[in-house]
């Protein structure tokens, strides 16, 4: 697939004034610098680079332990053939590059075994993978080692216990283009080294000295697949995660030697040091995914969680990294929308989830809608501790104010002010049945063409609801410390301030400075 992006800032570039610097300054991976003037370069093209290692699929050869090996190197065709000399985790198996970046990341996050990093595993799929550092050891420890030549080429002959062999040419190893001419065998395993993670291990063999060594992951080595189940590694491999207001679904992903995985394990909490943590237990599944779904949580809250896949019955455990997700607030917020006004307003009521949604209904100085929901009645349990001071009227983005509390500090309820402004600014035009839904309801349109959509919910109080087919909207002004300001929005689609109980229940419509 070609891309001509580059044709694009050279035609950014000769728009520039004719005093600014016009050069397209190409720098090389060893700093050499090829410099043009823009006007000598028509376009420069991207194009998908198919010159990648062939690699012919090998017999897998059966030498009697927990994994098959290949019948020849990656790369290769015949066993006396060394193959591609591959940087670790590098999937074209041609960079010669001695940057760490390209390897596959400047810091890895670990084992590429199964992974996209993982050359044989993304050539061949099925069983097929990189070896591990246990397969290694098996491989010296449980075969015999012979120095010998195959067609004129040196190299190990591998004999397993049941008379099967394998031959391992010697490959030498290579950095940059450089490659040693040593009578040595090296071959990638897919372990990085955790104590230096610009290294990753792999296997040394010469006469009389084999072992399991680390390397830069940029040097060339050889490499010679297995075939078979790894139960060294379960990968966990990522999450999708569906918060809601009071639960969450969360979906992890994993690959491996699934089918030895005993059960699946969530652990959860509010801390980040997962004290406490509440567990879910699951089972695997041949999809290699499994969710779990959380309930009773807490809104607005982050929790953090990992997985941990017990193996074979608790022979080994392997565990995901700590991730984490916040639930949604108790309100879903809404958009800021521009009226042209001196605040911008909420496109849906507090509590509702779109426009044509009457939202909740509020007692006044209710901070996060829990005293209403307790269904309490008297004035003292709203706006609790606030004075009979007269200076203190205003509770617009304290910590009475639902619409801060609740969406967060730039939201917050309106004044009498800012309601006048809305009703006496705006065409003011009443709707039934709004865009289809069973909701009638006011259309306010700005001059600007902004419009806002709101309910005619009537209000509540405690004998229940009253003058459905109007709009009663606190305002964040009380003129006692029982009573408080509300907009009264008749069907003729004419407004009223007027006062009412702190109790008294009805819709909050927030605003937003700029």
């Amino acid at each position: 697939m070609r891309k001509n992006i580059i044709a694009f800032f050279l035609f950014l570039a000769a728009g520039l004034p004719v005093y600014a610097q016009q050069k397209v300054i190409i720098t090389m991976e060893d700093g050499e610098t090829i410099e043009k003037k823009v006007w000598e370069v028509r376009d420069i093209t991207f194009e998908d680079d198919d010159d990648v290692v062939e690699a012919a699929t090998p017999e897998a050869v059966d030498l009697g332990l927990s994994v098959k090996w290949a019948s020849f190197n990656y790369g290769a065709s015949s066993e006396e053939e060394v193959g591609a000399l591959i940087g670790w985790g590098e999937l074209t198996g041609k960079n010669t590059s001695t940057n760490l970046k390209w390897y596959p990341t400047l810091k890895p996050e670990g084992d590429i075994i199964l992974t996209d990093n993982d050359i044989v595993y993304q050539k061949w799929g099925d069983q097929w993978r990189m070896p591990s550092v246990d397969d290694f050891n098996e491989l010296m420890e449980k075969c015999t080692w012979d120095f010998t030549e195959v067609n004129g080429v040196k190299g190990f002959t591998v004999t397993g216990s049941n008379g099967n062999s394998i031959f391992l040419p010697v490959t030498g190893y290579r950095v940059g283009d450089t490659v040693s001419s040593e009578d040595s065998c090296y071959y990638w395993s897919g372990i990085l080294d955790k104590s230096d993670v610009n290294k990753a291990f792999g296997l040394m063999a010469s006469v009389g000295d084999t072992a399991v060594i680390s390397f830069d992951r940029y040097t060339g080595l050889a490499i010679r697949a297995v075939y078979g189940e790894y139960a060294n590694a379960i990968v966990l491999d990522g999450f999708d995660v569906t918060p809601d207001q009071y639960s969450a679904s969360i979906t992890s992903h994993y690959k491996g030697d699934i089918g030895h995985i005993t059960s699946l394990t969530l652990y959860y909490s509010t801390s980040s040091s997962l004290s406490n943590a509440k567990q879910l237990v699951s089972t695997a599944s041949s999809s290699g995914q499994t969710t779990f779904d959380l309930s009773s949580l807490s809104y607005g809250t982050t929790y953090y969680y990992y997985v941990e896949a017990n193996y074979n019955n608790g022979s080994k455990t392997f565990r995901s990294e700590i991730n984490s997700f916040t639930t949604l607030p108790k309100y879903l917020e809404a958009q800021a929308v521009d009226l042209g006004l001196s605040v911008k307003w909420a496109s849906w009521n507090m509590g509702a989830t779109s426009i044509t949604d009457y939202g909740k209904v509020f007692g006044w100085g209710d901070p996060d809608g829990s005293i209403t929901e307790s269904g309490k009645w008297s004035t003292t349990d709203f706006a609790q501790d606030i004075t009979s001071d007269e200076s203190f009227v205003n509770i617009s983005g304290t910590k009475y104010d639902i619409a801060t509390n609740i969406w967060g500090g730039k939201w917050r309820l309106p004044t009498v002010a800012e309601l006048e402004e809305l009703f006496s600014q705006c065409t003011v035009t009443y709707k039934g049945q709004y865009q289809g839904s069973t909701v009638n309801g006011y259309l306010v349109t700005a001059k600007n063409g902004e419009s806002i959509f709101i309910p005619a919910n009537g209000f509540y109080n405690a004998n229940g609801q009253s003058m459905k087919g109007k709009t009663y909207l606190w305002s964040s002004e009380r003129t006692s410390t029982t009573y408080a300001k509300y907009e009264r929005v008749l069907q003729d689609c004419t407004n009223s301030t007027l006062t009412a109980l702190f109790t008294l229940r009805m819709s909050v419509r927030p605003v937003c400075d700029y």
